[in-house]
């Protein structure tokens, strides 16, 4: 079948894409089919989880934080406890720890990066999303009033009307992906900004505080006011990024 000789159209409020027709026939059919818009999903957001890459990082991150015995860094070792190396053990301990944190902490980077341009996508396809589904309605309301303004053959009249049909299921289908668009977009949010906090305000205090207390020679309690710190900072971390989000 040769294609139909219909000019360029497009779906709007003010202009009747089926002013045109005089009869529901096939040419009516594949113009319909012609005017329905189409949203794909961006192909990146269907490739990996970023909200549970996230957690998983933080997760880890957090396990490695607890592992630090906050007590065992500000007590005073008694002179037998010197004597057979329980403070060095302790150092190096905690250094080690320190080193791990630091690894952990560049894969949680880089995971909210690859959180952050989930979310950024999410939000510039909900916007074609939206567009698509007003597009969409319009093209519904044009197509039912083309449907009572003109006659055709029965059988053309029950393929055009099935296809209203159909556009009207991809409205109620693009209606929840919207929902799921702003579930996700909130989720990832959340995500981030918890995320971030520590990266950019808390880590540096807490790496500060480390330093300090890992190069100190005169003792652990001869410098209590910035243990105290650390200890404060390394808490604040551990029930931020515990706390539960999406």
């Amino acid at each position: 079948m040769n294609a139909p000789p219909f000019p360029a159209v497009s779906v709007g409020p003010d202009v009747d894409p089926f002013a045109e027709l005089q009869l529901i026939d096939e040419d009516a059919i594949v113009l319909l089919d012609r005017l329905t818009p189409q949203h794909l999903p961006d192909s990146d957001l269907l490739q990996g989880m970023p909200a549970r890459d996230l957690n998983a990082a933080t997760s880890a991150l957090v396990e490695a934080f607890r592992s630090i015995d906050v007590d065992r860094v500000n007590r005073r070792f008694n002179w037998f406890e010197r004597i057979t190396g329980a403070d060095i053990e302790a150092r190096v301990r905690f250094d080690l720890a320190t080193h791990e944190i630091d690894d952990l902490m560049q894969a949680t980077v880089h995971a909210q990066m690859r959180a952050e341009r989930a979310r950024d996508r999410i939000a510039r396809d909900s916007v074609h999303l939206d567009r698509t589904n007003s597009e969409l309605g319009l093209l519904v309301e044009w197509a039912n009033a083309c449907l009572s303004r003109i006659g055709g053959e029965e059988f053309h009249r029950q393929r055009f009307v099935k296809r209203i049909t159909d556009i009207e299921m991809i409205i109620a289908a693009n209606r929840m992906m919207e929902g799921q668009y702003s579930l996700a977009h909130q989720t990832l949010t959340a995500l981030v900004d918890r995320t971030g906090e520590v990266t950019r305000v808390l880590l540096p205090l807490w790496k500060q505080h480390a330093f300090a207390i890992a190069h100190s020679d005169d003792g652990p309690m001869q410098d209590k006011p910035r243990l105290d710190a650390f200890a404060a900072v390394h808490g604040k971390i551990c029930a931020l990024l515990s706390t539960k989000v999406g």
